[in-house]
């Protein structure tokens, strides 16, 4: 009887044994399938979201060899060379099996606009430039600015511009990140100094432009002035 149990435990040890193996033969098949085979390699590259730059152009850019298996795609790679394109924001590689890679574009969202070579560019929030455009585009402020800092300054206070003060800019302006300028409709400039505070500058701005002047100075919230 002890016989037969130790024989009947073997005989399990050995099933299981030879269970795993085929597992492991069966993984290690599947492994080389997707990730060596041409089974499962590029044929087909499509691209979505973007506008402002060809898909061809953006196929090209990427630098994907057809033939490669979806599993060897180097996202990151494909990323940093489409950072050619500044209109480009991000890029989201999907494998698409078993033979399809898409490269998603998220193009860049334009705040404010800046001419530059008899062209108006598009500036983001981050203060990128890119595109370009024949005339002002609609609905953005046109900037003047000396640096990508002063651009992203820039951009950081039209985007919480109310619309009450908004619609009344007519330009804005830096030097520096911290020299922020607003030129209002009736001859009226506004001094905004840094991005920063930005909610606190506002609130003071809608109460100091109910009274007449040509300069309103909001650099420093707390002390506010105006000058005829």
């Amino acid at each position: 009887m002890v016989n037969e149990i130790r024989a009947l435990k073997r005989r399990k040890g050995i099933m299981r044994s030879i269970s795993l193996l085929a597992v492991l033969i069966t993984l290690s098949g599947v492994g080389y399938l997707v990730y060596f085979s041409e089974v499962f390699a590029v044929r087909t590259i499509s691209v979505q979201g973007s506008k402002i730059v060809s898909n061809r152009a953006i196929i090209d850019a990427a630098m994907i060899p057809l033939g490669t298996p979806l599993a060897q795609i180097d996202s990151a790679a494909i990323q940093k060379n489409l950072r050619v394109f500044p209109s480009v924001g991000s890029v989201e590689v999907r494998r698409v099996w078993p033979s399809e890679i898409v490269l998603a574009i998220s193009e860049r969202t334009p705040v404010a606009t800046m001419a530059e070579n008899g062209k108006w560019k598009f500036i983001d929030k981050f203060g990128v430039m890119y595109g370009e455009s024949s005339k002002v585009p609609d609905g953005l402020i046109p900037i003047t600015a000396n640096s990508i800092a002063a651009r992203a300054a820039i951009a950081g206070v039209i985007e919480y511009l109310p619309d009450s003060i908004s619609r009344q800019v007519l330009t804005m302006s830096a030097a520096t990140k911290d020299s922020v300028e607003l030129t209002l409709t009736g001859n009226r400039t506004v001094f905004w100094g840094s991005y920063t505070q930005t909610s606190r500058k506002i609130k003071v701005l809608e109460v100091l432009l109910t009274k007449s002047a040509r300069l309103y100075d909001v650099s420093a919230p707390n002390f506010p002035t105006t000058r005829n």
